[in-house]
This record gives C-alpha cells, structure tokens and sequence, in this order.
C-alpha cells in the first residue's frame, strides 16, 4: 500500500466522515470515496462502514489504519534523519501548542519560520495544555500554559497575567449585574479561578456563562453581553479607551499564567526543531 493510501484511511479515521478527510487532505470528496472504494476493492474487505451520519471502523480497519499510522511516523522520522544527514533544515516538524498561544501568539512565529525555511513540513495541534501534556510523545515540541514539565527538557516561554475586562460603557445603570464569561481552560486555570471568585465574593455577577473557545468569550465582551476573563496576550489589540479592565490578584500577587517550551533531547538534534526552537528564543515576550 502507498503512502498516500495509509495518510487517506488515517485522515477518514481521525475525521470520522468522508467530509472531514476531504478538508483535511484537500482533495474533493468524491475522489475520497474513489480511493476507498478502490483500496477496499484491492484488499477484498471492508475498512469502514458507511451511514449517513459518520464512517463506523471495521476490525479490520482498525488493523489496517493501526498499522498505517505506524508507517507514516517510520516514514516522518526517516524524513528527519535523511534532513539531518543533508544538513539542510527540512523534514516535519511537529508542534503540539496550547490553543491560547495557537490563536495569539504562534500565527506571527509561524509566518517567519516557514519564510526562513520553506522545505519543513509543519504538523501543528492546538488545545488544551492538559491534552497536549498527554501526548507529548506526538510533537518534537510543545508550548503549553500551567506547571511545567519535569521528564522533559523545558523552559519558559512567556508569563501571561490575567485581566477581567469589559467594554467601556457596557454596564447598565441601577446597579444591574452583568454576565461573567469564562473560556474553557485546564484543571490549573479552573482553580486559580476558583480562588479569585472566592476571594473577590464583593464582585457580583448574574450569572457566569461558559464558551469552549477563546476567540468566542472575547467577542461576546466586545458586544457588551458581558465581563470577561482574558489573558493579556488576547487582549493587546483592543484600545485602551474602549474598555475597562482589571488585573486579576490573589492577595498581592498578580494571578497569572505561566507558558513552557518543552522537547526532548532527542528532538534538539533536527535541525528543523534547532531552527524553531532557535527562533522562540529570539522573541522577546
């Protein structure tokens, strides 16, 4: 089977629909399901079975698509080594990246890195810290929020405080209470949370509304639905004028969120991972 077939179950896989397989890889969703169809001819069975609403796995997928997802990483690291021979910066780089620092800060390091090294291939997951710390034996390196990481090679990136903010204006007169809206973080934001709610009681909301993404709880405080709670790396664009906003403290210390690069020895010897690791120590943040 080619490469190309492996990286095509893989993708229908992990998507779970013809659909998502088709962004992903972006090839058309009608050749997807040539390519399956004529796969599946080949080896004389069924690899995933098809409703209406997702692709359902068969046992045999499931040993084909495992075996396949082993022979793409094979294929990635022979990539780096042969990179690593040539001395030239090349092959995959795989970064696995808290969502916050995805959204605001990665975007600019990314466009410089893939200018001064177009032959790397990027491979980049965003989310929550507590999901990329448990797989980070997928990324040469990950840039995560919280405690940083004891088994690996680590150092800090940034520290990022955070500010309740609201739109200037917003508030109603009499006293009316508004909205808090909070993003979906890790265990240790949720805490630290947690204790300036409770340490802060005197500070009264009417209800406290919960959105999964960043980029959502920040334009809902932009309409004035509600305050909202933001670290100061999303908030850098919004005029001064145009909102209110207030450092977070727990006694007499700022609450903030402290922000890790971490790798393994291992990786520092691609050159495609030196380059990016490199490039984060140059940024002053």
């Amino acid at each position: 089977m080619k490469v190309e077939d492996y990286e095509l179950l893989v993708a229908l896989h992990r998507a779970g629909t013809v659909k998502g397989a088709a962004e992903k890889l972006m090839i058309s969703q009608p050749a997807i399901s040539q390519r399956l169809k004529q796969i599946e001819q080949n080896w004389g069975m069924e690899f995933f079975v098809r409703t209406p609403r997702q692709l359902m796995i068969t046992p045999a997928g499931e040993k084909v698509v495992n075996h396949g997802e082993e022979m793409l990483k094979k294929e990635a690291e022979l990539r780096d080594e042969l990179a690593a021979l040539k001395g030239e910066v090349a092959g995959t780089l795989s970064i696995g990246v808290s969502s916050v620092i995805g959204q605001y800060v990665l975007p600019s390091l990314l466009e410089r890195y893939i200018e001064n090294y177009p032959k790397v291939q990027l491979h980049l997951t965003t989310g929550l810290s507590q999901e990329i710390r448990k797989n980070l034996l997928n990324f040469h390196v990950a840039i995560i929020r919280g405690d940083k990481i004891k088994t690996q090679l680590c150092h800090h990136f940034m520290n990022d405080k955070l500010f309740l903010i609201e739109k200037a204006g917003s508030r109603n007169g009499g006293g009316q209470l508004r909205p808090l809206i909070v993003f979906e973080g890790d265990e240790s934001l949720q805490s630290s949370l947690s204790k300036w709610l409770i340490e802060h009681n005197q500070v009264k909301f009417s209800q406290i509304i919960k959105v999964d993404q960043i980029g959502t709880c920040k334009q809902l405080m932009k309409k004035g639905i509600g305050s909202a709670i933001l670290p100061e790396s999303a908030i850098v664009d919004l005029a001064d004028d145009g909102y209110n906003r207030q450092s977070l403290r727990i006694g007499d210390k700022p609450l903030s969120r402290d922000t890790w690069v971490t790798y393994s020895k291992e990786a520092t010897a691609l050159p495609q991972v030196e380059a990016f690791l490199k490039l984060l120590e140059e940024i002053n943040i």
